[in-house]
Parts: C-alpha cells; structure tokens; sequence
C-alpha cells in the first residue's frame, strides 16, 4: 500500500480505504475491474485527454 500511495501521492489511510471497500463490497467493483481491464488504448487516450 505505501507504494500506491506514494504512486497517487495519497495518504496511505486513503489507500488501505478503498482497499477495504473492495473487499467489502466485491459485486460493486468486479464489474468496474473488468470494464477498466476491457478498455482499448484509444479510449484511454481520451479518458486521459479529458
């Protein structure tokens, strides 16, 4: 976690959050994991450019 949240320059209490919201609630981001692991280099070109 120390590394992700130097990466994101986060607190690493935000990063160990969200990781325990994951764990909680898996049928909310399985779904968002796979769509984000689905997404081809063009639409990320514009997510980024955004």
């Amino acid at each position: 976690m120390k590394k992700t949240a130097r990466l994101h320059r986060w607190p690493e209490s935000k990063v160990r959050a969200a990781v325990n919201y994951a764990n909680a609630f898996p049928e909310e981001i399985e779904p968002l994991i796979r769509q984000a692991h689905e997404i081809d280099e063009d639409a990320l070109r514009q997510l980024n450019a955004g």
